[in-house]
């Protein structure tokens, strides 16, 4: 039997760069910027739809808000086309600020984003959800006060032209 002696001098390990490597570098890389331009697609979309959700919103305030003095809006601070248009501006400003979050590869700001996002999404839907059913109520509420009072002839132009322009 021999006897082991160990050497005394250690040798380091050597890292063999393979060709292995490379490509899962590249992958790797490669995954990567697919992620970032799905992100910088997404909020550039988001931004778009915001800005299409504030506009919808004051177009449609504008258009209907003599209807809006006419239905009491004294009782009724928030319309649906004001809550439109603030909710298109908070998705935009947030779509903003995660697009830039992708654009400079900033992990904090894309997932701040995305968790306000996710708020957004789930207020929106409280919203929708208290919006019908509470809606109905306040519409026949407002409608039948105004009916009652018909031979005004203020009121009666403003019905005939909710009847006009509501009908085409």
């Amino acid at each position: 039997m021999g006897i082991f002696v160990p050497s005394k001098t250690k040798k380091a390990p050597v890292a063999v760069k393979s060709d292995v490597d490379d490509a899962i570098r590249k992958k790797t890389e490669s995954n990567t910027r697919t992620i970032r331009l799905l992100l910088l697609i997404i909020t550039a979309t988001l931004v778009v739809l915001g800005t299409m959700m504030m506009l919808l919103g004051i177009s449609v305030y504008s258009h209907y808000k003599s209807f809006f003095l006419f239905l009491g809006s004294s009782r009724m601070t928030m319309t649906p086309s004001i809550l439109t248009a603030f909710i298109g501006s908070v998705l935009m400003i947030v779509s903003i600020f995660g697009f830039v979050g992708s654009w400079k590869l900033s992990t904090f700001m894309v997932n701040l984003c995305a968790f306000t996002l996710m708020l957004l999404f789930f207020l929106q839907i409280v919203v929708v959800i208290l919006a019908f059913s509470t809606v109905g109520d306040q519409i026949w509420s407002h409608i039948d006060v105004p009916v009652e009072i018909y031979r005004d002839p203020q009121i009666q132009r403003k019905i005939d032209m909710l009847q006009h322009n509501v009908s085409i």
